[in-house]
């Protein structure tokens, strides 16, 4: 990812409240890149290092927004998307994914897409992406 001086735009042009962020993602250095940079724009950010630790948040406190990757162990984004839709309707949902083994990362984020999420974003992403991503998600 780009370094916060590279371009990035202000995030949410549709939102002016601070949001309130949950991102699940197995890599700790994109959940803690996420977090320093969404923080920076003045954001509440949890994070999680997989889908199951983020139901459990999801169960403990209310999100505007969650970022989930697409492919992690355990349970997985696409869990995460399904139980979102069913049980937390209202929270906006961005995907990320590079693909996997066996699965190419746009293949992933068609499936997200058709589970629910609101905006999808490629691995590896820049600031600007993500920030994109954010948007989408927030005025789709």
């Amino acid at each position: 990812m780009q370094s916060l001086n590279s371009g990035g735009s202000e995030l949410g042009s549709c939102r002016t409240k601070p949001l309130t962020i949950l991102v699940a993602d197995d890599v700790e250095d994109i959940r803690l890149t996420c977090q320093m940079l969404l923080e920076e724009f003045g954001h509440n950010v949890v994070c999680a290092p997989n889908g199951s630790e983020a139901c459990r948040l999801l169960r403990e406190g209310e999100f505007d927004l969650v970022i989930t990757d697409v492919i992690m162990p355990g349970r997985d984004g696409l869990e995460l998307i399904i139980q979102l839709k069913r049980e937390h309707s209202p929270v906006r949902i961005l995907a990320m994914s590079g693909g996997g083994r066996y699965t190419r990362g746009t293949d992933c984020l068609n499936l997200a897409r058709n589970l629910g999420a609101h905006a999808v974003v490629m691995k590896p992403f820049d600031v600007k992406q993500l920030l994109a991503g954010i948007d989408v998600a927030l005025s789709a």
